[in-house]
């Protein structure tokens, strides 16, 4: 991750670059071709310590699994986010989503091939289709970009084969009320080269940037399980705690 072409390190001193995160010259402390500092990514608060079977969430007295999930079901075997969504997160995310700044996808793809190579490294890569309007806002969908580079650059077999329909936004509505605005409006689906009979019989591993309910990464499932997938495993980025 740390490896700067010659090229890059010669744009940054003809045209400096700034931590999109602290707003420092970058240089040196770049981390690869992401415009983003080594501090700044230094103090991303990993997600440790004894976590809940089935969502992830980190826990506090209980034994294995987490009140919620011990009342809920899902179509997803285990979720895991490999970092805390802080001040830090918070402001690579909404730099590569918000402000468009799509170089931080293969910051973000390098982060989740290396947990994909540790869980074995043999799932299917399936994206999290993001919400249409965004989509269309920015030109290109965010967990659509990750993937495709974990596939160029590491080698990892992605099928981008889930399609989003228009809803609400998520942002401020709850569990249930994400439940039913995703109700319908996420299938698989032919596109390019991916091809929904790939994951029939297959381990997938849904990726997403950030987790919050977990009622996106459920529909997806569900619908994966659907279509022939033996087993669903979900990854993100960061878990809004």
């Amino acid at each position: 991750m740390n490896t700067i072409s010659p090229v890059l390190r010669i744009l940054d001193l003809i045209i400096p670059e700034r931590c999109v995160v602290c707003g420092c010259l970058l240089g040196e402390c770049r981390i690869g071709s992401a415009p983003v500092c080594g501090e700044c990514v230094g103090r991303l608060r990993l997600l440790d310590g004894d976590r809940c079977d089935c969502c992830g969430v980190p826990l506090i007295s209980e034994d294995t699994r987490c009140l919620i999930c011990r009342e809920r079901e899902y179509a997803y075997a285990t979720h895991r986010s490999l970092y805390g969504y802080d001040a830090v997160m918070a402001a690579l995310i909404g730099a590569y989503k918000a402000r468009g700044i799509k170089p931080l996808g293969v910051f973000f793809a390098n982060l989740l091939w290396q947990e994909w190579e540790r869980r074995g490294g043999s799932s299917v890569v399936v994206p999290v289709p993001g919400n249409p309007s965004g989509c269309r806002r920015r030109g290109w969908d965010h967990c659509g970009v990750i993937a495709a580079e974990m596939a160029r650059r590491y080698g990892v077999p992605v099928q981008d084969c889930l399609r989003r329909s228009r809803g609400r936004r998520q942002k401020d509505l709850g569990y249930q009320e994400r439940q039913r605005n995703l109700s319908g409006k996420i299938i698989a689906g032919q596109k390019g080269r991916a091809r929904v009979g790939e994951i029939v019989g297959a381990s997938v591993m849904l990726i997403d940037d950030v987790y919050t309910t977990g009622a996106t990464v459920q529909e997806c499932a569900r619908v994966l399980r659907k279509h022939g997938a033996c087993r669903v495993d979900a990854l993100t980025i960061a878990m809004d705690l």
